[in-house]
């Protein structure tokens, strides 16, 4: 196949990436995991993040328990989805028996991407700014929000809330994706955001 420089889109963007913490745990049932896969993207489409940034603004990828979002505006709506996730899931989880509770990890980095079609004609989001965001994402626990060191210095430029909130998170776990990741993060750091 010849490629042309038509058949990509090259963008810059803000990229969210979620998952659900634990959901492959094969002592919940099925039934639970897929309701807590729809309830994480019924809180996303309900938080005034998504719902009101245009949509031909943001890319939106499905990731089986998660999801990516790349965001072709300011970089702070990644960070107040973020934000408003995790205060929906708090009053959610609130009313939960254990093995309902919905946990998160959240990464968020801004860069570069393409824009491809796949076998079904659908938009896909394939390139170094989605694949760092993932990277940062997987090095996560339960309730984490890491930011790249790139989108942090852009938030802390914007104001000096952020500055309060960011916390320099040294990379130094033995998990294979930490590994990875510690190869695409600038100077071996990223940040955690305190949201609370």
């Amino acid at each position: 196949m010849n490629t042309t420089k038509d058949d990509f889109n090259l963008i810059h963007a803000h990229f969210f990436f979620v998952d659900i913490v634990g959901l492959s745990d094969p002592s919940v049932s099925t039934r639970i995991q897929i309701k807590k896969i729809q309830t994480l993207n019924t809180i996303v489409m309900n938080s005034t993040s998504f719902r009101f940034t245009p949509k031909e603004t943001m890319l939106v990828l499905p990731t089986g328990d998660g999801m990516a979002i790349g965001f072709l505006q300011g970089p702070e709506l990644p960070l107040n989805l973020t934000i408003e996730i995790h205060k929906m899931l708090s009053k959610y989880n609130k009313a939960r028996i254990p093995v309902e509770i919905i946990r998160v990890r959240i990464g968020i980095h801004s860069g570069a991407a393409f824009v491809v079609d796949n076998v079904l004609n659908n938009k896909n989001i394939w390139g170094p700014g989605i694949i760092l965001a993932r990277r940062i994402m997987d090095i996560g626990d339960d309730g984490h929000i890491l930011l790249s060191a790139r989108i942090s210095e852009d938030l802390r430029e914007i104001s000096d809330y952020y500055k309060k909130k960011m916390i320099n998170t040294a990379i130094n776990s033995d998990r294979t994706q930490v590994r990875w990741a510690r190869k695409d993060i600038s100077r071996g750091q990223c940040f955690r955001f305190e949201w609370k």
